[in-house]
């Protein structure tokens, strides 16, 4: 006997790059979602994806879209420092939520969230992180665990991205630490998930590249490291986009590059034949991924939304948590807080370790 899976009205909150480019192709391709709203403060651009898309109906105040009984998601795809704000008011409408990383500003903004959704009644939160359904990341948390790189005794990242749209620009925070909030969740997501680790404190300072890069230290506690180091430097460039982790162990090293999808176990120094053998990986992933087309090519990493968006639509529709909820997300926000203190107070700061919320 054939089941129609249940399909839900989503209306979306901003309509620049993020819901434009990925969230709104990707929930239109889904059996699961009916996209039937969007909207935007700014002029013209709601307007703009609903005719582009054919999406019903569009407004610049989304507080239409959450008095909207027929609309039971509520896709937020703003700038980080209107998160928790739509978040608080989406989940009091009753509304469940879907919501982009960072789910917000700092501690604060995350206990209003949590005390928000602990008074609603059938409400949930999914948190894109669609990292977490890249088949390379699953392999990496396999490599950890297997033992192959000996003792697992820390991890280092290099983070090279081209800044988001001017709009994330209003608030003061964001102009001047706004890189921390912009790939760096996806790398703190991607460490503690692997190795299963709390963080400790964080040491944060300003790179040569002024308030476009950081320099990060965060001390972690991992059942498979005992206490370890996360080096990250992490900068917003012009330049061609870095996205690498390493994992040092007493055994091996694991390199993961999460631009071009591939990984390898190395040990020792970089020899010019390593080197190589590092770039027919590269060259190697580059034609598995152009193997896949043009679709592969322009979503690259970005395709796991799809993935993801389904997963959370069927966690709804099953009045259930989804996989990545409002509890991931808190240690990335604590994370950050800690950074923006450290940086400010020009000394490590310790992380919060939390209540953390199930829901």
């Amino acid at each position: 006997m054939t089941t129609t899976a249940t399909r839900l009205n989503v209306g979306v909150i901003g309509a620049g790059f993020v819901a434009t480019s990925v969230h709104i192709p990707f929930l239109k391709g889904l059996e699961t979602a009916n996209v039937v709203a969007v909207a935007d403060s700014v002029p013209g651009r709601a307007s703009a994806a609903a005719s582009r898309y054919a999406i019903p109906l569009h407004t610049s105040d989304y507080r239409t879209l959450l008095a909207n009984e027929d609309i039971q998601v509520i896709d937020i795809c703003t700038p980080p420092q209107s998160h928790a704000q739509i978040a608080i008011e989406a989940v009091g409408a009753g509304k469940d939520v879907i919501l982009e990383k960072p789910l917000a500003m700092n501690l604060r903004e995350f206990d209003s969230i949590s005390g928000a959704l602990g008074r609603a009644t059938d409400s949930h939160i999914g948190l894109v992180l669609n990292l977490r359904y890249m088949p390379l990341v699953h392999s990496v948390v396999q490599m950890l665990h297997s033992g192959r790189l000996g003792e697992v005794r820390g991890a280092s990242a290099l983070i090279r991205t081209a800044a988001p749209a001017v709009d994330w620009f209003t608030d003061d925070v964001l102009s001047r630490y706004g890189v921390l909030y912009d790939y760096l969740p996806h790398i703190l997501d991607v460490v503690m998930w692997a190795l299963q680790a709390t963080p400790i404190s964080v040491r944060c300072a300003a790179s040569s590249s002024g308030s476009r890069g950081y320099y990060l230290i965060i001390e972690m506690r991992s059942p498979l490291t005992g206490v370890c180091s996360l080096l990250v430097d992490v900068a917003w460039t012009s330049a061609t986009s870095i996205r690498s982790l390493q994992f040092w162990g007493t055994e091996r090293d694991l390199f993961v590059d999460l631009q071009d999808q591939f990984s390898y176990l190395g040990r020792g120094h970089l020899t010019p034949i390593k080197r190589g053998e590092e770039f027919a990986r590269r060259m190697a992933a580059l034609a598995k991924r152009t193997a896949g087309g043009r679709f592969s090519i322009k979503y690259g990493a970005m395709v796991y939304h799809r993935d993801l968006l389904s997963d959370f639509l069927a966690a709804f529709a099953a009045r259930r948590c989804p996989r990545v909820s409002l509890a991931e997300g808190f240690h990335h926000v604590a994370v950050i807080d800690a950074a923006v203190r450290s940086h400010t107070e020009d000394r490590a700061v310790a992380v919060s370790a939390g209540p953390l919320v199930l829901r």
